[in-house]
């Protein structure tokens, strides 16, 4: 699953020139990680989802991308729950429930879908290529740039070798068990895939050096900026205002 193969549809979100796009979204993420009380949470909550809506994603792309931090929230919940102290919802035996701990949990769990939903929105709606671009304009530097870009490019190669090297172990006979006594099988598995990674790494930087990389991001997009762009980030970078002024109230 690529985060940005919906990128071609057309939304207001889509045909946000990708700079523009940046200088509205990035802040919004620092506010939602920043929020502390229940009304700007609930606002962050709202303004992600909304934009997540008008983008037009189909629901079942956003769900897988937010399955794993989804997971995260269940297992953390409870242990907040458990652990934080304070005032006792309920009481039995050696084990309490706190109301502190709720709190904490129902917080971050807001906090992180609303950050992972604005992530959606910032690489989900244009090519991966095009946000790098952006993010080259406003001169991050290349190095990262270029690990994030090889990272995404080749992440689901290495997943799908991974499958491979699944399959053919237990066409083999491998019997990849649970706990200790699969161990090493699982390791051989993971010392041949990265093997072979660092095989390919070889390779391909031999191929982009003869192909005259120099670490800049070459695409045929070409960014305009037109009114609808400072008009939609204007409009966003004002709801962030609003949420922290909503918060420190």
């Amino acid at each position: 699953m690529e985060l940005d193969q919906y990128a071609r549809l057309r939304s207001p979100i889509h045909t946000w020139d990708a700079r523009w796009k940046l200088i509205a979204i990035v802040p919004l993420i620092f506010v939602c990680a920043a929020v502390k009380h229940a009304p700007g949470l609930l606002c962050a909550a709202l303004v992600s989802s909304t934009m997540v809506i008008i983008s037009g994603l189909p629901i079942r792309h956003v769900l897988k991308i937010l399955k794993g931090p989804f997971y995260f929230i269940i297992i953390m919940t409870p242990v907040l729950m458990l652990t934080s102290g304070g005032e006792r919802l309920i009481s039995w035996k050696v084990v309490s429930v706190y109301r502190s701990g709720l709190y904490i949990a129902a917080r971050l769990a807001i906090k992180a879908l609303s950050i992972m939903l604005l992530f959606i929105c910032l690489f989900g709606t244009a090519r991966f290529q095009e946000s790098m671009k952006a993010m080259e304009f406003f001169k991050l530097p290349p190095i990262l740039l270029s690990l994030l870009f090889f990272t995404y490019r080749y992440i689901f190669l290495y997943l799908e070798e991974f499958g491979k090297l699944l399959t053919a172990a237990r066409l083999r006979g491998y019997t990849l068990l649970r706990g200790l006594k699969g161990l090493k099988s699982t390791v051989s598995i993971l010392v041949t895939l990265l093997i072979r990674s660092y095989e390919q790494s070889e390779r391909v930087y031999a191929a982009m050096r003869l192909r005259g990389y120099t670490g800049a991001f070459p695409t045929l997009c070409h960014f305009k900026t037109q009114a609808s762009d400072v008009l939609k980030t204007s409009l966003l970078l004002s709801l962030s205002v609003l949420i922290v002024y909503m918060d420190v109230l």
